[in-house]
């Protein structure tokens, strides 16, 4: 069956007339229309729909098909294989495609920026394949990389680790030649915060990522971990007395030595392995390195320091609101850097606001007045406790 309405409508000229009850702006002519029509060549499903013409194989310009696949179904929004892409093919098609084309171990092209599925296809029949592939879900994988990267650089194990770590390989560290074992830190016993941390996210039904579970234990009150009702959780609230850098420094670490695993398809899950219930059953002891902390914040008193980290999370969650509304990443908006300075300077006019680092005067003139008007808000707060 082939659509007979005009491109373009009547403002292209096609003209306007009626068939089969229905009047529209036809590509043919009223006479061609008509002849169609006594060769039974227009058909109409059911009254009042738009009458189609009728075409066979044998009419087609080129090779007439012989035979053709009719047994590979479409990849529909309940399909296991979906993956968005309104113009993703079957695998079952391509599999039938790459195998009629190729040999094992032959090089399979595709250049069309897809959802990835013939790369797929490709690896798992056995043949080397080279695609271009700038979805949404390579820009995920893309974030995820660049965050291993942000990991490696501000990781405090042993760099070998990391590397070999990356590539699904074990060491057990202090190769002797990298920064952090040629100056080590020392180290800290945190089998009970390692259990913490795996305990959620094993109560979270190892279905999110680690700023996730580091808000979870840390009693955040974001409106997903309340839709979610993990502020029932055992683990809810039980990791307020480090802060949301040190566990992050604790969720890298064990990344790094194995002790956990995390998804590679863009999402960053985290996800529990055996050595993680070992830890989990009091079977293995967890060491973590700390990074050094300056002079002057060890010198700083217990109460400044939770003061600053509150006001760093209320800070935090201003950034997001913002960046929602403007649909940017938070990162467009300040810096965790930035944010650090002013939940510890805490500015409250609009010439100390401009003076920290990161604030220029765009920033300042769109952001400013919010920002300021939260940190003296919990500045009064605090006085008034």
């Amino acid at each position: 069956m082939e659509n007979m309405l005009g491109p373009g409508g009547a403002a292209k000229g096609n003209p306007i007339y009626e068939v089969m009850g229905v009047t529209r702006a036809w590509r043919y002519s009223k006479e061609r229309m008509q002849k169609l029509i006594d060769d039974g060549l227009v058909v109409q499903t059911k009254p009042g729909t738009v009458p189609m013409e009728k075409k066979y194989l044998d009419q087609s310009k080129g090779v007439q098909v012989g035979t053709w696949w009719d047994d590979i179904s479409m990849v529909r929004g309940w399909s296991h294989e979906k993956l968005g892409y309104n113009t993703q093919k079957p695998e079952t098609l391509l599999e039938r495609i790459i195998q009629a084309s190729s040999n094992e171990g032959d090089l399979v092209a595709d250049f069309f920026c897809g959802s990835g599925t013939t790369g797929a296809v490709a690896e798992r029949l056995g043949r080397r394949w080279l695609m271009c592939y700038l979805g949404r879900f390579a820009i995920q994988i893309a974030r995820q990389q660049l965050r291993q990267v942000i990991d490696y650089a501000e990781g405090i194990e042993c760099r070998r680790t990391i590397q070999l770590g990356y590539f699904g390989e074990r060491f057990a560290g202090n190769c002797g030649n990298c920064d952090n074992c040629l100056q080590p830190r020392s180290l800290q016993d945190w089998t009970i915060e390692a259990q913490k941390f795996l305990s959620c996210v094993a109560r979270c039904k190892e279905r999110y990522g680690m700023t996730y579970i580091i808000e979870v234990l840390r009693g955040s009150k974001e409106k997903r971990i309340l839709a979610n009702r993990h502020d029932q959780l055992s683990t809810y609230g039980i990791g307020k007395d480090h802060t949301a850098d040190e566990w992050r420094t604790l969720g890298r670490s064990l990344l790094h030595q194995g002790l956990m695993d995390e998804t590679t398809d863009g999402y960053s899950v985290l996800k529990l392995n055996a050595l993680s219930w070992e830890v989990l059953r009091k079977q293995r002891t967890v060491y973590i390195s700390l990074p050094n902390r300056p002079t002057v914040v060890q010198s700083a008193s217990t109460e400044a320091k939770a003061n600053a980290e509150m006001l760093f999370d209320l800070l935090r969650k201003l950034r997001k609101q913002i960046a929602d509304e403007q649909a940017v990443p938070p990162y467009v908006v300040f810096a965790d850097s930035s944010l650090r300075l002013m939940a510890q300077l805490q500015p409250q006019t609009i010439d100390d606001f401009s003076q920290i680092s990161g604030v220029g005067s765009h920033k300042l003139a769109r952001y400013g007045p919010r920002f300021v008007e939260t940190i003296r808000k919990f500045c009064q707060e605090q006085e008034e406790i």
